[in-house]
């Protein structure tokens, strides 16, 4: 005869709590799940159970586990996905926000999904900007740094995101610049250039960048400015040598 497969024994406890749940003996189940967890060390095992109190609607006595399974391990990023997600459903945003913030510090290849589940919650509550901006100034990681100042762009707080692009890479500044200007928005666009401009070298990225600079004030009916700014890439050294006439969309412009 063919062995009988035995049921594991974190399998037995999450049917007995699933029992429990759906007899609405809330107590009872959170009693089995915690004294099976005291004596487990089982990463995977406190997954299984969370899951299942939150399946049932009990997402305080979820959280209570993988609060319990951090301390465990010394990992206070231990399903920061899931902790997130709880705490949304609980409609505790700000401890949402941390949580989401500790996914993209941990794994950047999340950082897109959590900048989407951040920009979600802070559009229903601007005020909450101030979480990010708090978690932001007590990390080092860029990434971080540079989702607070997306969120602040998306917001619309032009000013502040642009101080903030400027402690980033360069690149990132050149990217929220053209990402004004493709929305139209000229100011802070050509203010964004500008300091892009103030922080590199290369003359032909410079002019590149002035050309956009020149298209914008000639948008705001600046014509004089915008002609001085064009005339002044046409006599610039290093743009009329050969080498460069053809790299840059200045010397076609101006021309």
């Amino acid at each position: 005869m063919p062995k009988k497969k035995s049921i594991s024994k974190v399998s037995y406890t999450n049917l007995q709590i699933n029992i429990m749940l759906s007899k609405g003996q809330i107590k009872k189940a959170k009693n089995i799940a915690f004294e099976y967890l005291n004596g487990n060390i089982r990463i995977n095992d406190y997954q299984k159970l969370f899951s299942t109190f939150e399946f049932f609607k009990e997402s305080g006595i979820a959280v209570q586990i993988i609060d319990k399974v951090r301390i465990i391990a010394n990992d206070h990023f231990l399903f920061a996905r899931e902790k997130a997600r709880i705490q949304k459903s609980l409609n505790n945003l700000e401890l949402a926000i941390i949580e989401y913030l500790k996914v993209a510090e941990n794994k950047w290849q999340y950082a897109n999904f959590a900048l989407s589940r951040l920009r979600s919650i802070l559009l229903e509550n601007v005020d909450l900007i101030e979480v990010v901006e708090e978690y932001s100034r007590q990390t080092d990681n860029q990434k971080i740094h540079e989702i607070y100042a997306q969120c602040l762009g998306d917001l619309g707080f032009y000013e502040k995101a642009i101080l903030e692009y400027n402690n980033l890479p360069i690149a990132d500044l050149k990217r929220f610049a053209a990402r004004q200007y493709s929305i139209e928005n000229l100011v802070y666009a050509k203010k964004a250039y500008t300091q892009y401009i103030e922080k590199i070298g290369d003359q032909v990225e410079i002019a590149n960048a002035k050309i956009i600079i020149a298209k914008i004030e000639m948008r705001q009916n600046n014509f004089i400015v915008a002609k001085r700014i064009l005339t002044e890439i046409e006599n610039n050294a290093t743009i009329k040598n050969k080498k460069f006439r053809y790299k840059t969309r200045a010397n076609s412009r101006c021309r």
